[in-house]
């Protein structure tokens, strides 16, 4: 069995991003908490794609921005109050 990893990169066109809030909320998306279920439910067309590459661990919580600016630091780069720089 293949696992995937879901990576919620969304770009929408300008009219969409203008059209979406009035369009109702569907039944799924609700039921799922996912946002992108009211665009296709209402034919607004979305690309999928399979990363080249593993992705990396993600940054979701305080406990991960911390990792991660410690791994920045550590590389020299410049961190300052939890913005890159």
């Amino acid at each position: 069995m293949v696992w995937f990893r879901h990576i919620g990169l969304y770009a929408y066109r300008v009219e969409v991003l203008r059209r979406y809030p009035r369009l109702a909320p569907a039944m799924a998306e609700q039921a799922e908490s996912l946002e992108q279920l009211r665009a296709l439910w209402h034919g607004i067309r979305i690309h999928v794609t399979e990363a080249a590459e593993v992705p990396p661990p993600g940054v979701d919580t305080e406990a991960d921005l911390a990792r991660v600016a410690a791994e920045l630091e550590g590389s020299g780069q410049k961190v300052e109050g939890g913005q890159f720089g």
